[in-house]
This record gives structure tokens, sequence and C-alpha cells, in this order.
């Protein structure tokens, strides 16, 4: 986003076309838990904490303690390691 500049482009150009912005908006683009949750279009946590704590703004919410049910089931059906399947 370093080269969005509101002084060369309008506000609208930037919130249209930007990556970034765009990256946001689709809750499809989310990873870790916040990918899977059945909440992410209500809740998408926070990005700002998500960005400071891995480098990535699309990364799970580090301070979100819910633990979506779909990544339960996910849990449920790995096998343990050093098991052959």
């Amino acid at each position: 986003m370093r080269d969005q500049d509101l002084k060369k482009q309008s506000f609208a150009d930037i919130w249209a076309n930007s990556v970034v912005f765009n990256e946001l908006r689709d809750v499809n683009n989310l990873t870790g838990k916040c990918g899977c949750c059945e909440f992410r279009n209500v809740s998408m946590g926070c990005r700002a904490r998500a960005y400071a704590a891995t480098g990535n703004y699309l990364d799970e919410e580090p301070f979100c303690l819910y633990e979506p049910k779909s990544a339960a089931l996910k849990d449920q059906h790995k096998a343990p390691t050093g098991v052959a399947p």
C-alpha cells in the first residue's frame, strides 16, 4: 500500500483498485482459523493484530479465543503423528 498516494490518486480509485483492499474484502483470503471460521463474514478478526503478530494481514487473529467448529472437525480427522493411516 506504500505506492498509494492520495495526492496522485483519488480515494475512490485506491479503494476500488488497491490489491490490499481487494484482498481484505474477500473473506476467502483469510488464513488460519479465521479462514475456516463460520463467523468470518461477520467478524473477520482484527487484521491489524494479525499483521502485527505475523506480518500477514490475512493471517488468523492472534487474540481470538474462539475455536471454529470446522477447525475442530478437521483436527478430529487428522491421523496421530507417527501412526500409519
